[in-house]
């Protein structure tokens, strides 16, 4: 006869398998579903600028994004894949120009703990680190015991040129020229602290390009009191790149309040050209409040200044003795009454050594009905730089569009920009924007062709509203 095992027994062999991999009941009970999370943008613009030679060049660019995404219709899917690209074709000119921004599986077979990357993909390491990097490779994601997560990564490097290239000569992108990595350990999950260690490295033709660590802190100290601290080393020169440190005030519910101070000197690659140059660094101090009055109302207003520990001319030689300096001071007012409307105008003014800037802006969105939205705004800046005289004019931008959502997993949008400097004659930018949303169970005869009957869950609803864009804009695009 074979002994029952205790209720203790079975109940730790559950909580075991079911904290390492097992699926929940809900999901065993119901058919496997999938989501197709998509966005398709497609832009025209129309420009002429005339350059320092006093040509006048036109260029007329039609470029078209597009993303997917698929993976399970689950809180924490197993399997994913996700890509982004963008093709962009001159009319003017008739060059053209495409690339595969990203393009890689996701595989989870831990779900919530281990997650395995494989294919073209970005990375952000650290506040303090400058840029993304984007390689092709494999990465790794970690979640241990007592909320410590590691991560790891490594690949080939991967160049997006933002400009056209002419089709008759090969496109140069870098790739199998060197090698990226990098490693993180962070704690997470945290509601007071964040910490994150990471180490950057970079290398081509077999030599140590670049070599960072990274650290970022936050912590939150009582209701009203945060403070951070961001900062990257560079480990081939030995020194410093970046120190960022602040603190966050919220004395009531009514007022926010912050100050930073960053100190920042450029650094490039080792065998970048730019290091003939100098790299001199420069301080920064910078506050902002922010008010909540009600009625939906918020007034803010910043204001900071940068310091440099020399000034120079016209000719770019230093000044002796003389520390360059620049005041930014903003200010803005938003509004958001009942109904999802919204009102934003903003001013800003920076000057100092090298001549000043000033800029308003107004915007707003208004929603004459739950599924449609009319937008517009107009900005204008004034420049006046004592170094750069060919920039000095005032620069007009102005923007209306329209969007439609019937469903909260399609939405439709489209606007036109148009735009008037001293250097760019005429620019006029016709952009058209489809987001979606589809689903279908794989269990159900000719599912794979609609989507009837069957709405997503709302974990991919509310990814959709945050799909990923394209890295940058495309060539012509601001």
């Amino acid at each position: 006869m074979v002994a029952r095992p205790s209720r203790a027994v079975v109940a730790a062999l559950a909580v075991g398998l079911a904290g390492v991999a097992a699926p929940s009941p809900v999901r065993a009970a119901e058919p496997l579903a999938t989501t197709v999370t998509g966005q398709e943008s497609t832009s025209f613009q129309l420009w002429s600028m005339r350059t320092s030679d006093d040509e006048l060049v036109t260029r007329s660019p039609l470029t078209h994004s597009f993303s997917l995404h698929v993976q399970e219709d689950a809180p924490l899917p197993r399997l994913a894949f996700h890509t982004d690209f963008r093709g962009t074709l001159d009319l003017a000119s008739q060059r053209f120009r495409a690339d595969v921004l990203t393009a890689y599986f996701e595989a989870s077979p831990v779900p919530g703990r281990v997650t395995m990357r494989l294919g073209r993909q970005v990375r952000f390491d650290g506040a303090a680190v400058a840029g993304p990097t984007r390689f092709d490779g494999v990465a790794l994601d970690v979640r241990l015991p007592f909320r410590l997560r590691v991560e790891a990564w490594s690949g080939v490097p991967v160049a997006t040129p933002t400009y056209f290239t002419d089709t008759t000569t090969p496109d140069v992108t870098e790739w199998g020229a060197g090698w990226v990595g990098g490693a993180a350990a962070s704690l997470h999950g945290h509601a007071r602290t964040a910490l994150r260690l990471g180490w950057r490295g970079k290398s081509r033709s077999g030599d140590l390009a670049r070599s960072d660590l990274s650290l970022d802190f936050s912590q939150r100290m009582g209701r009203g009191l945060g403070i951070r601290f961001a900062g990257s080393f560079n480990l081939l020169l030995r020194r410093p790149d970046e120190l960022l440190a602040g603190i966050d005030l919220r004395p009531g519910t009514r007022v926010t309040a912050s100050v930073e101070y960053d100190r920042f000197r450029p650094s490039f690659d080792a065998d970048s050209v730019f290091n003939v140059f100098r790299q001199d660094a420069y301080d920064e101090v910078r506050g902002r409040v922010t008010f909540l009055p009600g009625l939906g109302l918020s007034p803010w207003v910043a204001a900071g200044v940068q310091v440099w520990p020399e000034a120079v001319d016209a000719s770019g030689a230093a000044v002796e003795g003389v520390a360059s300096a620049v005041v930014d001071v903003e200010g803005g007012l938003g509004w958001r009454p009942p109904g999802g409307h919204r009102v934003d105008l903003r001013g800003r003014y920076a000057g100092g050594w090298t001549g000043h800037r000033a800029r308003v802006a107004l915007s707003g969105e208004g929603r004459p009905l739950p599924w449609l939205s009319a937008f517009g705004g107009v900005d204008v800046q004034r420049y006046a730089f004592d170094l750069q005289p060919g920039m000095d004019g005032t620069y007009v931008t102005g923007t209306v569009g329209a969007a439609v959502r019937p469903r909260p997993w399609v939405s439709v949008s489209g606007d036109v920009q148009a735009m008037s400097t001293r250097w760019i004659e005429g620019n006029l930018w016709v952009r058209a924007e489809a987001r979606f949303l589809l689903g279908w169970r794989k269990d159900r005869p000719g599912a794979a062709t609609r989507a009837r009957g069957w709405e997503p869950s709302p974990g991919p609803v509310a990814r959709a509203a945050a799909v990923d864009r394209a890295l940058g804009p495309a060539w012509g695009d601001r």
